[in-house]
C-alpha cells in the first residue's frame, strides 16, 4: 500500500507530508478520531467495522495494484480540512492515475 501511494505521488511530483505511519490497521483506525485525520487504506480495512463512525470514500482509477480509498470519520463534516482533503483526493487521484497510465 505504502509503496503504491509513494509511486503515484513520485510519478506526479507530489510530495506528501506524512504525519504518522502505522503498520497495524486496528491502531490506525483508532487513531483517526483523536488526530482528526484521514488515511488511504485498502477496502478490506473496514470489514467488520460497519458500526463505527468511519466513512469510506472509494478512489477509482486504472491499473491500481490494490483497490484503495480514503477513510475519515463520518461526522468530520464536509467543511472540515479532512472533508476538503477527501474531496480533493476523490477528484485528483483518478486523474493522476489516468494520466500515468498513458505515460
Amino acid at each position: 500500500m505504502r509503496r503504491m501511494t509513494d509511486e503515484i505521488c513520485r510519478n506526479h511530483q507530489v510530495r506528501p507530508r506524512t504525519v504518522a505511519e502505522i503498520d497495524a490497521i486496528e491502531t490506525l483506525l483508532r487513531s483517526l478520531a483523536p488526530l482528526k485525520a484521514a488515511a488511504l487504506m485498502p477496502r478490506i480495512a473496514l470489514r467488520g467495522k460497519e458500526g463505527s463512525k468511519l466513512k469510506a470514500i472509494r478512489i477509482q482509477g486504472r491499473n491500481l495494484a490494490l483497490e484503495i480509498g480514503l477513510l475519515r470519520l463520518s461526522d468530520s463534516g464536509a467543511k472540515s480540512a479532512v472533508g476538503a482533503f477527501a474531496r480533493l483526493a476523490q477528484a485528483a487521484i483518478p486523474k493522476m492515475i489516468a494520466s500515468s497510465a498513458f505515460a
